[in-house]
């Protein structure tokens, strides 16, 4: 048997009153209002603006609340919050075909009645997203034609998305790379590419592992409008160099402080500190082939790997060969290289060229030596 005292306390833990007369304990209640929201959009319009619902008690003690949706088109701030409150609901439309959608948000609030509470949510979009048109599809790290599978590459155009997004860690599910965002994709060679950023005029794409070289054609779907289809050359090989300020440095960092290679006060606001003859520094890169062992472009890599057997790269620091200490593949599509810089340089900018299978990185980039 549990005094009245005993259910006051039981109570007061549980956010919960007792009734004044019976003791009997009274628990929140959630209650939302309203239960349904309807959104309108014309594609190329205004986005819908957003709606709120109620939030209340409709019992006795405190009510904690938390929302969460059903759909990625559906938006809720604040996601939680005590009781009474104000729920905003908003909807984002774009590079959405036309269409009735339907989804919902849930409101939960641990030992209320009533709870989980669903409000249902339907998106109304009308008329058609002009389709998209390729202009040109470059290396994403030299912006110059001609790219390999693995690498990162760069498509510029007008049309190709309503809005402006890059992946998040939710785009990727059970390791895979997402070969769509908010509605637009990319096919190279007719095989999906992985989206990291989309942007009205400019996206940013992993393109596929596929073994064939020469004219290929890429093209873009947005909300199902298909783009022209855009002839592009693939090679088994497409290297080149990430860089920085503009394309004239190469992005590199000092091995042993991860700082960045460069002459003082080169990037506004960046710690960068020339290179020293002897040390080793990292290079990035994209587009240097295959590794050892293989790993699926498709993958999030756990693990780096080294380039493959017979898939030399040679790197070349003010015209001097260096000493590569260490050449494979780090992140999605990202190649690390650790180079010793040659002993014999002076101090000043010394172009960097890096070559496998006989093709070679973009030109004019340096590395500042002191």
């Amino acid at each position: 048997m549990t005094s009245r005292d005993g259910f006051e306390t039981l109570a007061i833990h549980a956010g919960q009153e007792p009734d004044p007369l019976t003791g009997a304990v009274v628990p929140p209640s959630l209650a939302v209002t309203p239960k349904t929201l309807t959104f309108n959009y014309t594609s190329g319009g205004t986005v819908p603006a957003a709606q709120n619902v109620s939030i209340t008690n409709a019992g006795a003690g405190t009510l904690s609340w938390n929302a969460s949706t059903s759909a990625l088109w559906i938006g809720v701030s604040a996601a939680s919050g005590a009781a009474p409150a104000s729920l905003s609901v908003s909807a984002s439309p774009a590079n959405m075909a036309a269409g009735t959608y339907t989804g919902s948000v849930q409101v939960t609030a641990a030992g209320a009645t009533g709870s989980p509470a669903s409000i249902t949510v339907t998106l109304v979009v009308t008329g058609t997203q002009p389709a998209g048109n390729i202009t040109a599809m470059v290396n994403g790290a030299s912006y110059q034609p001609g790219f390999a599978p693995a690498t990162w590459v760069t498509i510029f155009g007008t049309n190709l998305s309503e809005s402006t997004q890059v992946w998040q860690a939710d785009d990727f599910v059970n390791g895979l790379l997402p070969t769509s965002l908010q509605g637009v994709s990319v096919t190279i060679d007719g095989l999906p590419a992985y989206v990291e950023y989309i942007s009205p005029t400019q996206i940013n794409v992993l393109a596929p592992d596929d073994a064939k070289v020469g004219p290929v054609q890429v093209q873009v779907t947005t909300a199902q409008q298909k783009s022209n289809s855009l002839t592009v050359q693939k090679q088994q090989f497409a290297p080149a160099l990430f860089t920085i300020d503009g394309g004239l440095y190469v992005a590199a960092s000092h091995a042993t402080t991860y700082t960045l290679v460069g002459k003082p006060n080169l990037l506004p606001g960046v710690v960068t500190q020339p290179a020293a003859p002897g040390e080793i520094i990292q290079m990035y890169g994209t587009g240097f082939g295959p590794t050892n062992p293989a790993l699926p472009t498709a993958q999030l890599i756990t693990t780096p790997a080294v380039l493959a057997p017979g898939n030399t790269v040679q790197i070349t620091i003010g015209g001097v060969t260096a000493s590569v200490e260490y050449a494979g593949l780090v992140e999605a599509g990202l190649y690390q290289f650790n180079v010793t810089v040659p002993a014999s340089l002076p101090s000043g900018d010394a172009l960097v060229v890096a070559t496998i299978g006989g093709v070679q990185t973009q030109a004019g980039v340096s590395i500042t030596v002191q």
